[in-house]
């Protein structure tokens, strides 16, 4: 039985090819993970080849790239920075996957928003 996701949509999103890459870190630090994501079709249960995976989640110290305004003082500013983020599609078994590190924690009560 395959268990669903709710569908969104958050588009339309240009695809930066810069950002189409498996190792996704940048040189941030952190502890290495290595992240497979699959697509499946919900009735069937069958992979979906060609789907686009789009990624974005903090670092290790919980920013987030390309985002004015962080840290508990709001004066940190990663506007135009890339890290963390990365697109791929998926291969014939529907799977993708990404060189990312764990992310941190972030705001007042420690809650992980990517």
């Amino acid at each position: 039985m395959c268990v669903l996701t709710p569908q969104s949509i958050e588009g339309p999103f240009y695809v930066d090819p810069k950002l189409v890459r498996i190792d996704i870190t940048e040189g941030r630090d952190g502890i290495p993970l290595r992240l497979r994501l699959r697509v499946i079709h919900a009735g069937p249960c069958t992979p979906v080849a060609d789907a686009r995976i789009d990624i974005w989640h903090c670092d290790a110290r919980g920013l987030y790239s390309g985002y004015p305004g962080q840290g508990d003082d709001r004066s940190i500013d990663t506007s135009g920075q890339t890290f963390l983020r990365g697109t791929q599609t998926t291969d014939s078994e529907g799977c993708a996957t990404f060189d990312t590190i764990y992310p941190g924690l972030i705001g007042p009560h420690g809650v992980v928003q990517g």
